[in-house]
């Protein structure tokens, strides 16, 4: 079975660490098309919030 999209994701994200406890972790990548999906160009924004629960 051959893959109708294929893509490589390099990106990059950092942590920001609270007081409080609470990590805020932004982040930026920029999929890329290959082998099928060659010439594909996307953008992907991330955002996560963790904080420990106890």
């Amino acid at each position: 079975m051959v893959p109708s999209h294929a893509f490589i994701y390099p990106g990059v994200w950092f942590a920001i660490n609270l007081k409080s406890g609470l990590q805020i972790v932004p982040g930026l990548s920029v999929p890329i098309g290959i082998g099928p999906s060659e010439g594909e160009y996307d953008g992907l924004l991330y955002l996560s919030f963790e904080h420990p629960l106890l």
